[in-house]
């Protein structure tokens, strides 16, 4: 059977690959592509106006320019108070969901893994991980 939806989900610097296999996939099966959908997380979109070369090639090549068009349907769940760069904006070709006051996020746990470089590393960056957090608290289900 023929596939009848594609669901890719990107988070951070993670957002170029789900964007391009959503937009490869789009290119490749033509007429008879099945719904595709998008889904980032605090993208980081190498914005040319906050980071510059050689990020942006000026060939509109920046994510914000790019992130979702080709989705039949785009999705951005976006933090603002995180120190990430080129995350803090909404991308306007998605439907931007700011969940940076949700009341959940203070039930947010921080990274707790066991290592504490690791755990340290992930804590500076603030609640950049944190829409990621969101969505999966989002559609969680108990089995």
């Amino acid at each position: 059977k023929s596939l009848r939806s594609l669901h890719v989900t990107g988070t951070s610097a993670g957002a170029f690959a789900a964007n391009e296999c959503v937009s490869s996939y789009v290119i490749a099966a033509g007429d008879r592509r099945a719904t595709a959908r998008l889904t980032l997380c605090d993208p980081f979109c190498a914005r040319a106006d906050e980071v510059g070369a050689p990020w942006d090639d000026g060939l509109c090549t920046s994510g914000a320019k790019l992130f979702g068009k080709d989705a039949d349907f785009a999705e951005h769940y976006l933090n603002t108070d995180d120190i990430v760069p080129s995350t803090n904006f909404a991308l306007p070709l998605c439907y931007c969901y700011d969940v940076t006051g949700c009341k959940e996020r203070s039930a947010f746990p921080p990274p707790n893994t066991g290592n504490i470089l690791q755990d340290l590393g992930l804590r500076l960056l603030g609640y950049h991980n944190w829409p990621i957090g969101y969505l999966a608290r989002h559609y969680e289900t108990e089995l």
